[in-house]
């Protein structure tokens, strides 16, 4: 069936560095056997919106968004008129109809900033930690998983943060006055050991 996509930026389009800020490779794919394939319907797909308000309307569905000026690269700095205003401001907000109820995909507020907190410091949305991915509030509580960042990176990819899990266990180890130079080797053999970022910005 027809889709209409809106997002905050054109992310099918958009490369990066870092893959856990792109589509993934499964879901780019399969976007392009779509757009390949004359027999099925093309989606349409808008780029540089963010939905305000959803409103039912008889029997269809207004999807309001303030739509941005197209930015040509990821890369490009913010431009500022020469009157201080953001070039990049919102417009008019455009309306959209669906015959059916949208479908909100913005993923879900992760359970660490919903449970505990209280228990880290923040900067934004980030947890701060130690390079160890150790609270810098909490002494003894350590943080794994996809909601890990260093440096403006974010381990959400499976293959990325489960190579932080060794860290912490090394870590947590070492206060046990546990030998871990034989672990380490183990992991750094298998890529499984992640405390070098640099191979993360090449990649």
């Amino acid at each position: 069936r027809p889709v209409t996509v809106l997002a905050s930026s054109p992310c099918w389009e958009e490369s990066s560095d870092d893959p856990s800020g792109e589509l993934a490779p499964y879901t780019r794919a399969r976007l392009k056997d779509v757009m390949g394939d004359a027999s099925l319907p093309k989606p349409e797909l808008n780029g540089g919106f963010t939905v305000t308000k959803v409103s039912k309307a008889d029997a269809s569905y207004l999807i309001y968004a303030n739509e941005r000026a197209k930015i040509e690269s990821v890369e490009q700095p913010l431009a500022v008129s020469a009157d201080g205003a953001d070039e990049h401001a919102e417009a008019e907000p455009r309306v959209f109809s669906s015959a059916v109820p949208p479908i909100l995909c913005v993923g879900f507020q992760g359970s660490v900033a919903a449970v505990v907190r209280d228990l880290f410091n923040w900067e934004g949305n980030a947890t701060l930690l130690t390079d160890q991915d150790e609270s810098t509030r909490t002494e003894g509580l350590f943080l794994v998983g996809p909601t890990v960042s260093h440096e403006g990176l974010i381990f959400c990819f499976v293959y990325k943060f489960r190579q932080r899990f060794a860290v912490v266990a090394e870590s947590v180890a070492r206060r046990l006055n546990k030998d871990t130079r034989q672990g380490i080797t183990t992991c750094r053999s298998d890529d499984m050991f992640l405390d070098d970022f640099t191979a993360i910005h090449a990649c």
